[in-house]
């Protein structure tokens, strides 16, 4: 990370006026390998824990019974107050089922998988996974997309994205998979309505306190917990992450200045933005947005093939009336799942994947 760089993560963090300015020189991060299983069921399940989550919730736990896996919400780590709809809960659940179906294609199986999506309640089975017999294995390339794939929150290189790539994306489902350019008068209005409704949701208490709750400002709990936004995930490291972990707490995420720095992070991050992706579901039935969830995972890990940064931007899809006001001005006469800012940079991704062990989620 060069200065300007580590300026503008001190930045977001509103700490730069209490810190020496000759301090720069960024440490070595240690991640932990790829959890190892003791069964193919396992193997796959430790590739599902890959997969993206609202606040990195992983909101799943399964039952595995042989050749056999049953999935349930784990409604201990729902987000009430901003999705007391259970809509994210799904969608996140939905990643999951795409990331362990890829996983099991790669390493030679098949899965047979039937949604039991009438309802969503604790407790409730979800999905019923069978392994079905070997097949002819394919590429170790999609285990690799699954490990690499991050999330990048920091600002992207200014221009257009590649036509080509934005094609590429666009295959993978022509009916619900959108592109606006930043600079195209929907994509402003993307932009305008996003900083509206992060405003709106910094600014909100219960909002804010809920996602305190899942910022880990504990080094240890990366052991303890794997679970929640830790530094690393924002796109800080080195001296930002020591501070991180130095300086703030719960109390301090739900503070003026942090709020106020957040906010300013957030319109930095819309300017620098090459583009917008929105994926739309055929309805607003659960099947729909388990379809969406699903191909949400196919998105990014395209993102991921195509050296794309993507961040997906929830609270404009989370906040009223700013959600409503999008699906009316972008003209597209479907509900609205996911809106990814995309782009190109030239930094390291330091946004890896921290994640629970196997076991915590078997029951």
């Amino acid at each position: 990370m060069d200065r300007k760089e580590f300026m503008k993560a001190l930045t977001a963090l509103g700490i730069t006026s209490v810190l020496p300015k000759d301090i720069l020189k960024a440490q070595t991060i240690n991640y932990k390998p790829m959890q190892k299983a003791d069964s193919t069921i396992q193997q796959i399940l430790a590739y599902g824990m890959h997969a993206p989550s609202s606040h990195n919730t992983q909101p799943w736990k399964v039952k595995i019974d042989e050749n056999k896996i049953k999935v349930f919400g784990d409604f201990q780590r729902r987000l009430p107050f901003v999705d007391p709809n259970n809509r994210e809960f799904l969608l996140s659940i939905s990643a999951f089922i795409e990331t362990i179906d890829n996983a099991a294609m790669a390493i030679g199986n098949q899965l047979e998988i039937e949604p039991f999506l009438g309802s969503i309640s604790a407790d409730k089975e979800l999905f019923s996974i069978e392994m079905k017999g070997n097949k002819q294995s394919s590429s170790n390339a999609t285990l690799s997309l699954i490990e690499n794939r991050f999330t990048d929150r920091k600002n992207y290189n200014i221009g257009e994205m590649s036509k080509q790539n934005i094609t590429n994306l666009q295959d993978l489902d022509r009916e619900n998979i959108h592109f606006f350019s930043s600079n195209s008068p929907k994509g402003k209005i993307i932009s305008d309505l996003q900083i509206q409704a992060f405003t709106k949701q910094s600014n909100d208490k219960s909002k804010q306190s809920e996602l305190s709750d899942w910022l880990r400002f504990d080094k240890d709990q990366k052991e303890k917990s794997g679970d929640g936004l830790f530094p690393e995930m924002l796109g800080l490291n080195g001296l930002p992450k020591f501070v991180w972990y130095s300086f703030f707490n719960k109390k301090s995420a739900i503070g003026n200045s942090f709020v106020e720095q957040g906010i300013k992070s957030a319109i930095e991050q819309v300017k620098h933005t090459s583009g917008f992706l929105v994926i739309t579901s055929n309805s607003s039935e659960n099947i729909s947005i388990y379809e969406s969830g699903r191909l949400y995972q196919k998105a990014l890990l395209k993102c991921t093939e195509l050296s794309i940064r993507n961040h997906t931007i929830s609270q404009i899809l989370e906040e009223e009336p700013m959600k409503n006001d999008i699906s009316d001005n972008l003209e597209l006469k479907k509900p609205i799942q996911f809106i990814i800012r995309l782009g190109y940079s030239n930094q390291d991704g330091y946004g890896k994947h921290i994640r629970r062990s196997i076991n915590s989620i078997i029951i």
